[in-house]
């Protein structure tokens, strides 16, 4: 009998940690768990160099996009430019079904 049983519970995207090495680019972005987020809150609040983000996939047409991480950020700064290619990755990987352009879309396919 096996020691390990997985239930395929996969949690979905809601935290997003981003790194930038400049104020305005982010370089670097990691999907984290709410228990990662919640320890490593005290580190993000004093950081200059990361920020933690609310995500969501868009469920449908008639709510707006949380792609751009601007809903709830914390330290809360300005909203940082994110390379278009990353919000593509990220709502891919979310399950998002919508697209906000057809360039969006062609870059996907």
């Amino acid at each position: 009998m096996p020691a390990f049983v997985s239930d395929l519970f996969q949690r979905f995207v809601q935290w997003i940690l981003t790194g930038s090495t400049s104020q305005s680019v982010v370089d670097q972005m990691i999907i984290i768990s709410p228990y990662e987020a919640q320890k490593l809150l005290p580190a993000i609040s004093d950081s200059h160099l990361v920020s933690l983000h609310l995500y969501a996939p868009r469920p449908n047409l008639g709510y707006e996009s949380l792609d751009s991480l601007d809903l709830y950020t914390v330290p809360e700064r300005f909203s940082p430019q994110i390379p278009q290619s990353r919000i593509i990755e990220l709502n891919s990987f979310a399950g998002q079904l919508y697209f906000e352009t057809f360039r969006e879309y062609v870059d996907v396919c």
